[in-house]
């Protein structure tokens, strides 16, 4: 849905405030029973870890806390 970005800073650890993540996407490949969600690469499970987010029009917004690399993705809706 987006590209990857990657969230970097020249200190260790996490973020001690939130930042504000506002990532534009392609609204076309969201389908019905479908929602686009915030997800950041965990590398030490090796998987994408939903966030969630905001979404007005082709953008979506969250506050994170840490420094990762994040993309939007599409996932059903769970009954």
């Amino acid at each position: 849905m987006s590209p990857v970005y990657e969230l970097l800073t020249n200190v260790t650890g996490n973020l001690n405030k939130p930042v504000t993540l506002t990532l534009k996407f392609d609204t076309s490949k969201v389908k019905d029973g479908q929602h686009a969600a915030i997800y950041y690469f965990n590398e030490a499970q090796q998987r994408w870890i939903e966030i969630g987010g905001k979404v007005n029009g082709d953008v979506i917004t969250a506050e994170v806390y840490l420094l990762a690399k994040f993309a939007v993705l599409v996932i059903e809706i769970k009954p």
